[in-house]
């Protein structure tokens, strides 16, 4: 019978969104691949592979595992001290027969032969000139004994044989004689001992290491199962842990045990794991909210515009648009709300570019340089406000933004006047360059909309300062004006994507209530934060803080230019990273290989 399939599998349940019915399609919310469906229903049974599962659980087979190799241990151990103590045994008889063949003398008396026997375990037979064999001495361990010697039994080494009588088998070793009287030769003397005490001694042995042998794989057993199952408890707490989550219960969390052990890193792992899948299951709802919330937004965004082209579209179709000055009228209002929606999309399409762009593109970016085109840019946009820029000291730019008057108090308080600067005229002498590794165009358009936000939001007569300077591994940049700026309320919202301060004026301004947000984007995407704060005295402060990048170091008497770099690029350049934001990586391409126009380009350019 096959499997059924997952949609008729009755352990297996439809996804519930995890917003509730009646939301949009889920959306990934930058998760790479999507997580397992049983983590993303709370509703959901545990589901298992449809194959037949083992019969033995994992404490079964590890403790037959162990069985088996202590019983192999134990049995090669049975088999081999049986076989030692035999060879032993039968080695110490050899050497008793040796023994007392040895101590016969030539020529001898027979009939005192059976006194002279050093070894009471050892038997003698004499064995006659004409074949007759007699026991003249009985071994203690077998006194019926009567070997089956022969008439010419072995003398030059010990043989088996058997018994007369019996299946009794015994080791024996002969001598030749002669008679002490007549020095002539008067048979064998054969010296024996019964095997039959060795084989006890053999067999005893062997129930013995038998029983020892069961004994201890019964009590290996029954320690290994209950220790087993005691490591293992954690696992089990796994196992259940896993199909409650499969359920829906994300908050359940595991015991790892003895710290130190392969099953309490593997808790730790576990635990650590659902405390990552939360995280991004929580993330991808936030994430699916901020979504739904942008789609609203930007349909509502959208509404508005297209329901006032529409009206006017249907004015003019009802005929009642008869005079020239009223179509006029009307084809101005939706011009104006088609470039509205132009620049609703733009943004959009800007800020989707914002949050996907890689660093094909960087490259070092003198803020300086940024800063200061931005800040003259704005000053010939809007000259009904003051656009100053500062440097690290505080100091006025008289170069850059508006010009100012050289009789005000503020500019003789500031000193600019007075002021030593670099060939660049960006900064004082001797302070560090504010060196980043970004998107250059993405890095102007980052100040430009802050500067632009200004214009939208202050009245004519605003004072707007940027102020530039390194502290430790970061460049911070600091917008700020004078004017109404924001409540408390406000604060935490203005980098909220279509949020605005004051709705009405932002629309009549062209505002899309994305300028902080793409802001924001870009300014996270060159791994940097930005944050907004009231200005001492009124007013809205912005600062844009970025990793420093420091320029590479030259290593003394290293040639400028070689085969590798034909561009000048210098082979020696050492890339020095700031301490606290650690190195800046440029991708596949190599810090050097992207450094060598860009950062010509910007030491040979003045100003944009």
């Amino acid at each position: 019978m096959s499997a059924p399939r997952p949609d008729q599998d009755p352990r297996v349940q439809r996804r519930e969104p995890l917003a509730g019915p009646g939301s949009a399609a889920p959306i990934t919310g930058g998760l790479r691949t999507p997580l397992p469906t049983a983590l993303n229903r709370k509703d959901a049974a545990p589901s298992y592979p449809a194959f037949r599962p083992r019969r033995w659980t994992l404490r079964a087979r590890l403790t037959a595992l162990m069985l088996v190799i202590a019983a192999a241990a134990m049995g090669t151990v049975d088999i081999l001290l049986p076989i030692n103590l035999r060879s032993s045994l039968s080695d110490s008889m050899d050497t008793n027969l040796r023994t007392v063949i040895a101590s016969i003398q030539q020529p001898f008396n027979v009939r005192s032969l059976a006194y002279e026997a050093p070894s009471s375990d050892v038997g003698l037979t004499l064995v006659t000139t004409d074949g007759v064999a007699k026991v003249v001495r009985a071994s203690t361990a077998a006194g019926d004994a009567n070997p089956q010697v022969g008439s010419s039994p072995p003398t030059t080494g010990i043989a088996t044989v058997g018994d007369v009588h019996t299946r009794a088998k015994y080791r024996i070793l002969a001598v030749a004689i002669r008679d002490v009287e007549t020095n002539a030769r008067a048979g064998y003397v054969v010296a024996w001992a019964p095997l039959a005490p060795m084989s006890e001694a053999v067999g005893e042995l062997v129930v013995t290491a038998l029983l020892i042998t069961a004994a201890v794989l019964i009590l290996l057993g029954a320690v290994a199962s209950v220790v087993i199952r005691r490591e293992l408890k954690p696992l089990e707490a796994m196992a259940t842990a896993a199909d409650d989550i499969a359920a829906g219960d994300l908050g359940r969390r595991v015991y790892p045990g003895s710290a130190g052990t392969e099953v309490a890193r593997l808790g730790y792992a576990f635990n650590g794991m659902l405390d990552g899948i939360s995280q991004l299951l929580d993330e991808r709802a936030r994430n699916e909210q901020r979504m739904r919330q942008f789609l609203a937004d930007a349909s509502h965004e959208l509404r508005t515009p297209v329901a006032a082209v529409r009206g006017y579209t249907d004015l003019y179709k009802a005929g009642m648009l008869p005079e020239d000055e009223a179509v006029g009228r009307a084809m101005q209002r939706m011009g104006f709300e088609a470039d509205r929606m132009g620049a609703l999309v733009g943004d959009l399409l800007t800020l989707i570019q914002a949050d996907n762009e890689g660093a094909e593109k960087y490259e070092p970016v003198d803020l300086a340089e940024v800063l200061t085109g931005v800040v003259d840019d704005a000053a010939v946009i809007d000259p009904t406000r003051t656009w100053r820029m500062l440097d690290a000291g505080g100091r006025v730019n008289p170069q850059v933004g508006t010009p100012p008057d050289p009789e005000s108090e503020d500019y003789v308080r500031s000193g600019a006047g007075d002021r030593q600067t670099d060939p660049h005229g960006f900064a004082p002498v001797g302070s560090p360059r504010p060196l980043v590794i970004g998107d250059r165009h993405r890095l102007h358009q980052v100040f430009a909309n802050l500067l632009a936000n200004i214009r939208t939001h202050t009245d004519p007569g605003t004072v707007a300062t940027v102020q530039v300077g390194v502290t430790g591994g970061e460049v911070t940049v600091v917008v700020s004006d004078n004017g109404p700026g924001v409540s408390d309320a406000d604060l935490p919202k203005l980098f909220d994507r279509f949020y605005r301060v004051d709705a009405s004026r932002s629309r009549i301004k062209g505002g899309t209530g994305l300028g902080l947000s793409i802001v924001s984007a870009i300014v996270r995407n060159h791994r940097g934060r930005v944050t907004a704060s009231h200005t001492p005295g009124g007013g809205l402060t912005t600062t844009v803080t970025l990793p420093l990048w420091l320029e590479p170091l030259k290593t003394p008497g290293a040639p400028s230019k070689t085969a590798d770099h034909p561009d000048g690029a210098d082979a020696a350049d050492t890339p020095r990273t700031s301490e606290r934001s650690g190195p800046i990586s440029l991708g596949s391409g190599g810090l050097a290989q992207r450094l060598t126009g860009g950062q010509r380009r910007n030491r040979s350019q003045q100003r944009p």
